[in-house]
């Protein structure tokens, strides 16, 4: 029988839990590919661009709060966006 530590445990309660809520444990299962990451993803092997894909990601929270930008905020929306003078509306979660 295998022995399991008392974190091990403790996960495989959480996750046992969230999956007879209904809530998917794994949301990232859900994404949804955009053409902007279908394109990009093109141009580099998948060993590099499954860690290139998470700096890109950790990048971005650094330097953008997405839920408290409205594509005015934060110095990579100004960048995108230059000259914009109304916010980006979106349903945000």
């Amino acid at each position: 029988m295998e022995k399991h530590t008392e974190q091990e445990l403790i996960r495989r309660d959480s996750l046992q839990k969230l999956k007879e809520l209904g809530i998917n444990p794994y949301p990232a299962d859900e994404y949804k590919a955009t053409s902007t990451s279908t394109d990009l993803k093109k141009g580099f092997s998948i060993d590099i661009w499954n860690k290139l894909h998470l700096q890109i990601i950790f990048y971005g929270r650094e330097y953008c709060t997405a839920r408290g930008c409205d594509g005015r905020v934060c110095s990579i929306c100004t960048e995108i966006n230059k000259g914009r003078k109304s916010p980006i509306i979106t349903n945000k979660a």
